[in-house]
């Protein structure tokens, strides 16, 4: 097999994109905005509060975003154009693009969540003080690990697909899904099945079975816990205070059970779009 040879193949084509460069621009420019929010609006912050406000909507709206646009089109994308017929013709296998393309753009993504959050660590360093490595490494990497699984999947999706239009509008939709309606949809179907005012075991599987809640979890997991915000309306205006720190004790649960949601995620992507895909008529 050559998946790792079609994989630097991706690599190098994602990396030489322009628009590969900006949206990592914009990754960072958020990022960094973000962390320094709490400088804004309270005096004297914990570092560890500016490395809690890494995770944010950088990496929970923007980057599953990014990694749409640069995985949807990586399969249906060339076989709308013929050029997936001439890769076939070289020495790959319809398994080595699909593993090759999930495995470069995913290391591609990855490796722009790593970049841009440098600056992010850098501002925080600056401005607060030295956040705890250990945590911010640990979130670095959830992040980039994340940002893959997301690439991969939109990559699985770009190989079940015919069009780039339904590549692109599945997972948009699958986004906005995860990100505003899973538990929704989920407590919808409890009070249909169930009735009102329950919570049986199902129910509580598919809520952890949010990929972007999984992460969520996971990141919330490694960050160090932070200081809890006070609110009070004095004159007409809203103070803000830092308060006491809450406590926070992940379980091993907190880590494994996001990690395996994440795992499945990826494995069964890769798994429908090898099956699709080698079935698939490309005349």
């Amino acid at each position: 097999m050559q998946v790792t040879t079609f994989a630097r193949r991706e690599l190098k084509l994602v990396f030489r994109s322009p628009g590969f460069r900006l949206t990592g621009l914009l990754l960072a420019g958020v990022m960094t905005l973000l962390v320094l929010l709490p400088a804004v609006a309270f005096d004297d912050p914990a570092p560890d509060l500016g490395a809690a406000f890494l995770l944010g909507p950088a990496t929970d709206i923007l980057l599953p975003l990014i990694a749409i646009v640069f995985g949807h089109v990586a399969i249906v994308g060339r076989r709308e154009t013929g050029a997936i017929n001439g890769l076939l013709g070289m020495p790959y296998t319809r398994a080595d693009i699909i593993y090759g393309a999930a495995l470069g753009r995913s290391m591609a993504i990855a490796g722009m969540s790593i970049a841009a959050a440098v600056p992010a660590v850098i501002a925080i360093t600056v401005v607060y003080g030295i956040p705890p490595i250990g945590s911010v490494l640990a979130f670095t990497v959830t992040t980039a690990v994340a940002g893959g699984v997301y690439t991969t999947v939109s990559v699985g999706v770009s190989g079940i697909v015919r069009t780039r239009i339904r590549a692109l509008g599945a997972l948009l939709a699958g986004f906005v899904i995860a990100h505003a309606l899973w538990d929704g949809i989920v407590d919808g179907v409890v009070s249909l099945v169930e009735g009102a005012n329950t919570d049986p075991w199902w129910a509580r599987v598919a809520r952890e079975t949010n990929p972007l809640g999984a992460y969520g979890r996971l990141a919330d997991a490694v960050l160090p816990a932070a200081p809890h915000v006070d609110l009070a309306v004095e004159g007409g205006d809203v103070a803000a205070e830092q308060g006491e720190l809450v406590g926070v004790d992940p379980t091993a649960g907190d880590v494994v059970i996001p990690v395996l949601v994440l795992v499945i995620w990826l494995v069964a992507f890769l798994a429908l779009a090898r099956w699709r895909f080698a079935r698939v008529d490309l005349k």
